[in-house]
């Protein structure tokens, strides 16, 4: 049913976790450009940036993790269920618009 596979646009949840990730990577490669010159900072503050730069990878990752878990989860019952999503997508359509107007 669908030939092509293009791959899912990043949603706002990965490009979030990309960037918990890069903040990791730049904190990691601001602790290794210090290295000796960093003598005059305390190790606990060494090892607070490495441990916050751990946890912002990690977290970046899981974020990543997730959207495209909804991402995949989303096209594969659309996929499974065509009509049904379309049913789905026009009901919440007509809510939202009910919502909406002023009353």
């Amino acid at each position: 049913m669908f030939p092509f596979s293009k791959p899912h646009p990043k949603t706002s949840l990965e490009r979030i976790g990309s960037s918990l990730r890069d903040v990791g990577h730049d904190i990691n490669n601001l602790l290794n450009t210090l290295g000796s010159e960093a003598s005059g900072y305390s190790s606990e503050m060494k090892d607070c940036m490495s441990s916050f730069a751990t946890q912002a990878q990690a977290t970046g990752r899981q974020l990543e993790d997730q959207a495209a878990h909804g991402y995949e989860s989303v096209t594969d019952f659309v996929k499974r269920r065509p009509v049904e999503s379309v049913a789905l997508a026009f009901g919440l359509g007509m809510l939202l618009v009910a919502l909406k107007r002023p009353r």
